[in-house]
């Protein structure tokens, strides 16, 4: 009783020490610049993230910022998180005394850090969270689910399609009902809440509604300004403004308001915003190798064993369903499908056993261990194919440029208006850590779009440099020495933010080279005569 109990607690340990050994040998940031903002927010002490993190949990990540202000809270967060999705996995396993798939899951947790972002972990928290409940632990599996969906309210929807054949069973055999109204409870109250909170904070409820209107814009394929030239130019809609508001420098409401956003939209058909071509999808599907290789699993698994009922056999078309909808909505990318297949498979593997069993042949020790020998080779086999180097093992280096870094130290009393996101983050010391380092929190930087332009964080950084119109950015940066621009001259941006003034102001400006930082970069100021 003992050993077992011991064995259980070094699950749960194990996935946290392999975490830290990862990311102390291979180093480790942010994949993804979501999260960076999200973790400036939450040192800023601000608590408004939606429609990203539900208020409640961003709420309570910002009390504990407030009290341990030395230690990076939302970094610590996510990895308990993460790591606890895996060790409520790994004690599923070894519950089910399927003790052979902790070390593929430990392999998993490691593949998955390349992808290591706030709406991966949601669905994995959400998960496991799920697993729990179902399964004889409510307390705790009515806390996971709720923090999991906190983390990102939009996959509850998705997740619950993902597992709902597994739901279903429990309902129909287990009499799991009071679970189902419980799951279905959390998800409502997570976003009912979030609705409140936003219906009582007008600057809340207007950033949410420009940043539906702009998140739909460069969410699906980007619109072809002379295929919709005669519509655009019938609806006032200028090339550039088409273009300004695709690449990220709409911080001017005046010029690229919530009206034009929608006349935008409106000439974007249903077939351009979703595509149906069956063929080209099988094609693009068996290009991906991590797809096919998918299919390749669930295909290999009925091979092996034997469903016991029609439900086990349209059990595994699940995942694929979804997959589907991703190529329906033009966007397969490996941080969205990724955690669709492992929250599926953890699922599909836990309650395995009720479903199939070993075919006959393969029932024999020595035919089932040669099989698990030629599976291992192949998996490995597969995994260097990726490509010849480890593809999901990369080494971190730090991304900091120490001359971007000069500027921000060097202009401490000036905002910074910085040409792309990816150059802002280059410019300051990585989020990414434990505890909080002197100077690692900058909080003089912004660029001309991102998704927290015009949230009250936004507006709140603006104010501090004496910005009283915080929807114009840009107007507000004319003949103003208390913002420069850190961009690049041929980055195109310069040309484009010209035209938005002689197009909606009938107003001639110009950039001033103020310093020459490096051969491409320069700092500059907005003028006009």
């Amino acid at each position: 009783m003992k050993l077992n109990k011991g064995i259980r607690i070094a699950l749960w340990l194990i996935p946290f020490v392999l975490f830290y050994a990862y990311i102390w040998r291979k180093g480790f940031e942010y994949p993804v610049v979501d999260d960076i903002m999200i973790n400036q927010t939450i040192l800023s002490h601000e608590n408004m993230l939606l429609p990203y993190v539900g208020i409640g949990l961003s709420t309570l990540l910002v009390a504990l910022q407030k009290i341990f202000q030395g230690w990076n809270i939302y970094f610590i967060f996510l990895v308990l998180s993460y790591c606890g999705s895996i060790s409520i996995f790994n004690d599923f396993f070894y519950k089910k005394k399927l003790y052979v798939l902790i070390p593929l899951t430990l392999l998993m947790q490691c593949v998955l850090i390349k992808y290591f972002s706030f709406s991966v972990i949601s669905y994995l928290v959400a998960a496991a969270g799920i697993l729990l409940l179902f399964n004889q632990s409510l307390v705790m599996g009515i806390l996971t689910v709720a923090i999991g969906v906190s983390i990102r309210p939009q996959i509850a929807s998705s997740l619950i399609v993902l597992v709902l054949p597994f739901l279903i069973y429990e309902i129909l055999k287990n009499k799991k009902w009071k679970e189902m109204l419980i799951l279905i409870g959390i998800v409502l109250s997570i976003n009912v809440s979030n609705k409140v909170y936003s219906m009582t904070q007008p600057d809340v409820q207007e950033y949410l509604k420009w940043n539906e209107l702009s998140t739909n814009l460069r969410d699906f394929p980007e619109i072809n300004y002379e295929k919709h030239r005669e519509e655009f130019e019938k609806l006032g809609i200028s090339e550039n403004d088409l273009q300004t508001s695709t690449y990220w420098l709409f911080a001017e409401k005046k010029a690229l308001n919530n009206e034009m956003l929608e006349k935008i939209q409106s000439v974007r058909s249903f077939t351009e915003k979703y595509s149906f071509d069956i063929p080209q999808f099988i094609k693009d599907y068996f290009k991906n190798i991590i797809l096919v290789a998918y299919l390749i699993l669930f295909a290999g698994w009925l091979i092996i064993f034997k469903p016991k009922n029609i439900w086990a056999w349209l059990l595994p078309i699940t995942p694929f369903i979804l997959i589907g909808a991703l190529f329906v909505r033009q966007r397969v990318v490996e941080r969205v499908y990724l955690p669709l297949m492992v929250s599926f498979l953890m699922f599909f593997l836990i309650y395995s056993p009720e479903f199939y069993e070993k075919r006959q042949w393969f029932k024999k020790k020595v035919v089932f261990l040669c099989v698990q020998v030629i599976l291992l080779i192949v998996g490995y086999k597969w995994l260097g194919f990726m490509k010849r180097e480890w593809y999901w093992f990369p080494t971190i280096n730090d991304s900091m440029n120490a001359t971007y870094h000069q500027v921000v130290e060097n202009h401490p009393d000036q905002l910074i208006i910085f040409g792309g996101y990816g150059t802002l983050v280059n410019s300051q010391p990585s989020l990414s850590t434990f505890k909080i380092r002197t100077n690692q929190v900058v909080s003089n930087t912004t660029t001309l779009g991102n998704w927290q332009t015009f949230s009250p964080h936004y507006a709140n950084l603006l104010k501090r440099y004496k910005i009283e119109d915080t929807n114009n950015l840009l107007s507000s940066a004319v003949n103003n020495n208390e913002i420069i621009f850190f961009w690049s001259k041929d980055s195109g941006s310069i040309n484009r933010i010209i035209t938005i003034f002689k197009e909606h102001y009938q107003k001639t400006v110009y950039f001033e080279e103020v310093e020459k930082v490096t051969s491409d970069m320069s700092i500059y100021k907005l003028k006009a005569d």
